[in-house]
C-alpha cells in the first residue's frame, strides 16, 4: 500500500503505524522451528518486485522476512514507519471529516507507555486476519509449572533438545513445528481436536535453471500455479499417502483421516478430550496425567472478530463492533458501511484456500489508491471530501457473495471451520479465483459511494464520466455488433451498401 502511494498517488505525507519493533507482520511474529510459507516462493513476491533467487520452492520465515526488509529498504519505507506504536482507538469526526487515531508507544508488554493522537484524512487497516494468538479454554492452563508458549510467541532462547514435549493443536503451525521438534525431543505427543487433510509438500531447493527462468521469463511463474480442485481418484491417492506415513500404526489411520469434504475444516469431538492441565502435565479422560517439560499451544489465532483489538467508531460514533455483530462484511473486501475514508487490506472475504493472497492485496492497494487520490487532491486545494459506501451497494454485493459461497465445500453442513461465524456465515473466504477478484477491483464504481464535503461534486462528476464511458462502450459494442451483422448480410447478398451502413454507424458513435 505504501509503495502504491509513492508510485501513483500525489502525496508522500503518510504514516505506517506498526505495533512491533520491526516490519514483516506474521513473518516477524512467527519464529517457531520450521516456520515457512505454504504457497510457493515464486508466487509470494510482489508483482513489481519479483525475486527469482529464492532458495527453496517453499520459503522459510527467515527468507521471506529478509525479502520484505530488502523491498522496504529499496523504497525507503522506514522513514514512513513508526515502530512500537499500537493503535487502540480510531474515531471519525463528522464535522472535520477526518479520523482521530489514538496511539500508544513502547513495548507491548511494558507498563511504561505513552499515548498521543493522530489526525488523518484517510485511514487504512493492514492489520491482517490472523494476528492475535488464541489460547485454548482448558482448565488448569495457567497452573503448569514447566515451559509453555504459543507457536506465534516462540521463545527461541529455550532449548527443546531432550525435552518431553506436548503440542496442543494440529493446524498449519503444528504441521510445521512438530517434525522439527521430533528431531531432538526425548518424547513428543500431539493433542488434536480434529483430523486434518494433509498432502505432500514436495519442497526442494530451486536450481540455477529455474532461478534464471523466474528472473528472465516471468510467464514461467504460471508453471507454479496449480488447480485447487481435486478429483475423487486424487483424494483416494491422498488418503493412501497419509496412511503410508504411518505404515506400522494402522490403529491411528481412522483417527487421523478426516470425515469431512476435502478442502474444508470440521471440528470433531476429541476421542479422549483433554480433561485438564496439571502442574506437571496433561490429563485426558482415559489415562493418568502425562508429564511434560514443554507445552506448545499451536491453537491458531482469533479469526472472525476482525480488528476486535481496536475500538473503531464510524459515522455518528457508531462502533464497528455493532456494525459487525452478525459477522464482518465489506464491499469488495475493502470498504465497510458507515466508515468514511476507511479501507481494508486483506479484509472480510478476501482470504484464499489456494494461491497467493499477495495478488489479492495488490488489487486492493490499487483500488484504495484511487479512493485516496480522490480524497487527497481536493485537500491540496483546501477542500474536503469524505467517501463512504452506499448501504444498498454493500448489501447487494454481500448477498451475491454469500450465494456464491453457499455453493462451495466450505458451506458443507458437516463443516465447522475458522472461516465461519457460529451461525455458519463465511466471513473470510473469496469464492472465485484471483483473476476474477482483480477484475472486480480494476475500476471504482463512483456511484456506489456517498460523497460529502466541499469537493463532493467532483466525485459526482467522476461518476457521471464513468457512466458516460460505460454508455459509450455499450453503444460501441452495439455498433460493432450491427456492423458484423450487416457485413455477414452483405457477404450473403453481395450487397455493398450494407458495408457502408456499418461503417457509418461506427463513425457516428
Amino acid at each position: 500500500m505504501a509503495i502504491e502511494l509513492l508510485r501513483h498517488v500525489p502525496t508522500t505525507n503518510f504514516l505506517i503505524v506498526e505495533k512491533n519493533s520491526g516490519l514483516g507482520g506474521t513473518w516477524y511474529e512467527n519464529r517457531y522451528p520450521g516456520c515457512a510459507c505454504d504457497i510457493r516462493s515464486a508466487l509470494y513476491s510482489l508483482s513489481f518486485e519479483q525475486r527469482g533467487n529464492w532458495t527453496r520452492d517453499y520459503s522459510t520465515q527467515e527468507e521471506i522476512l529478509k525479502y520484505l526488509d530488502e523491498v522496504s529498504s529499496k523504497w525507503n519505507l522506514q522513514r514512513h514507519i513508526r515502530f512500537d506504536s499500537t493503535v487502540h482507538k480510531a474515531q471519525w469526526d463528522n464535522h472535520q471529516l477526518l479520523w482521530r487515531v489514538r496511539v500508544s508507544t513502547g513495548d507491548l508488554e511494558s507498563s511504561m507507555q505513552s499515548q498521543y493522537q493522530l489526525t488523518t484524512d484517510k485511514l487504512i487497516s493492514a492489520a491482517g486476519q490472523l494476528n492475535i494468538p488464541r489460547y485454548p479454554d482448558i482448565p488448569g492452563l495457567g497452573s503448569f509449572v514447566g515451559k509453555q508458549m504459543h507457536s506465534a510467541r516462540w521463545d527461541s532462547t529455550y532449548d527443546v533438545a531432550g525435552k518431553r514435549i506436548a503440542v496442543i493443536g494440529n493446524g498449519a503451525s503444528a504441521f510445521q513445528v512438530v517434525p522439527e521438534l521430533a528431531k531432538t525431543a526425548s518424547r513428543l505427543m500431539v493433542y488434536q481436536r480434529s483430523p486434518k487433510w494433509i498432502i505432500p509438500r514436495q519442497d526442494q531447493s530451486i536450481g540455477r535453471l529455474d532461478e534464471l527462468l523466474l528472473i528472465w521469463v516471468p510467464p514461467s511463474l504460471h508453471a507454479y500455479i496449480t488447480n485447487p480442485d481435486y478429483s475423487p481418484s486424487q483424494i483416494e491417492w491422498i488418503v493412501r499417502w497419509m496412511k503410508s506415513q504411518l505404515p506400522d500404526k494402522p490403529d491411528l489411520w481412522d483417527t487421523l483421516t478426516p470425515r469431512y469434504p476435502f478442502g474444508c475444516n470440521r471440528i470433531f469431538p476429541l476421542r479422549w478430550p483433554i480433561q485438564r492441565i496439571t502442574a506437571t502435565g496433561i490429563q485426558v479422560e482415559t489415562e493418568e496425567a502425562q508429564p511434560f517439560d514443554l507445552i506448545v499451544l499451536a491453537t491458531g489465532s482469533h479469526t472472525v472478530g476482525f480488528l476486535f483489538s481496536m475500538d473503531i467508531y464510524g459515522l455518528d460514533g457508531r462502533p464497528l463492533r455493532e456494525l459487525w455483530k452478525a459477522g464482518a462484511q465489506a464491499y469488495r473486501g475493502v470498504v465497510a458501511e458507515d466508515l468514511p475514508n476507511f479501507g481494508f487490506l486483506y479484509g472480510p472475504n478476501t482470504n484464499l484456500g489456494h494461491n497467493s493472497v499477495i495478488h489479492m492485496i495488490e488489487a486492493q492497494s490499487r483500488y484504495l489508491g484511487k479512493l485516496i487520490t480522490a480524497v487527497v487532491e481536493p485537500r491540496l486545494h483546501g477542500q474536503t471530501l469524505a467517501l463512504r459506501i452506499r448501504p444498498d451497494a454493500l448489501r447487494a454485493y454481500n448477498e451475491q457473495l454469500q450465494n456464491l459461497l453457499s455453493e462451495t465445500s466450505w458451506a458443507d453442513a458437516r463443516c465447522s471451520s475458522w472461516y465461519k461465524t457460529e451461525d455458519g456465515r463465511n466471513v473470510h473466504n473469496w469464492p472465485k479465483n484471483v483473476g476474477q477478484y482483480q477484475a472486480k477491483l480494476a475500476q471504482v464504481h463512483w456511484d456506489d459511494f456517498i460523497a460529502e464535503g466541499s469537493a463532493a461534486t467532483s466525485v459526482r462528476k467522476l461518476a457521471d464520466r464513468a457512466s458516460d464511458r460505460v454508455r459509450w462502450c455499450w453503444m460501441s459494442l452495439v455498433a460493432i455488433g450491427l456492423t458484423l451483422a450487416t457485413m455477414i448480410t452483405g457477404v450473403r447478398n453481395c450487397s455493398i451498401p450494407s458495408f457502408l451502413l456499418g461503417s457509418a454507424l461506427v463513425e457516428k458513435v
